[in-house]
């Protein structure tokens, strides 16, 4: 009996941790003015599955949330945000579903000029923790703000610093470095969720 509890305990252990391990908290900033914009860039952010927690800090600008890796990525919960009318520091939110928000909740946006986002396909990748091995490879280039890498899409999204410059050749050494398949730059409009 003893040997059957004790087997039972650690097998809800390894449950426990399991679970904890998929569980995976990022930070990243949220266009957003008042107490409105929290609200609706918090519950945005709670609708996609897998989402065990977020808090936007109207302050600050910052949005920290906890997901399930084994459920959402961090591209999905940024999709998720952009839908409302929110720019975050990867995607920028519908002109239109930004025009519809409430005059307090229009914040500055980043025009095109200062910010450039560009879109290459990524061959290799067939898991969150393939995304995050290369998002940190791509991180580490000069003039790099920020990139997101989507399995699933095989590619990688990479947002460059206002007036930066980072040659194609640079993103794709990052790329076989992180061990993946460079493929061709896209065209952003092919992008689009």
């Amino acid at each position: 009996m003893k040997r059957k509890t004790i087997l039972l305990i650690l097998l809800m252990i390894g449950a426990v941790v399991a679970t904890f391990a998929q569980s995976k908290t990022e930070k990243f900033e949220v266009k957003g003015n008042c107490g409105m914009c929290e609200i609706r860039i918090e519950k945005a952010a709670n609708s996609v599955e897998g989402v065990t927690s977020s808090d936007w800090n109207k302050e600050t600008g910052m949005m920290i949330v906890t997901y399930d890796e084994g459920k959402t990525n961090i591209h999905h919960i940024h999709m998720a945000i952009v839908k409302v009318g929110h720019d975050t520091n990867m995607n920028k939110a519908p002109d239109d579903v930004y025009e519809k928000l409430p005059g307090c909740c229009k914040y500055d946006r980043i025009t095109n000029n200062e910010q450039q986002v560009v879109h290459y396909e990524v061959f290799g990748m067939d898991c969150p923790g393939c995304q995050s091995a290369l998002e940190k490879q791509v991180n580490k280039i000069e003039g790099v703000d920020s990139s997101t890498a989507s399995f699933q899409k095989k590619q990688v999204s990479v947002v460059l610093e206002s007036g930066a410059s980072v040659s194609d050749k640079e993103i794709e050494k990052r790329i076989k470095k992180a061990n993946f398949t460079p493929g061709k730059k896209l065209n952003p409009s092919k992008n689009e969720e």
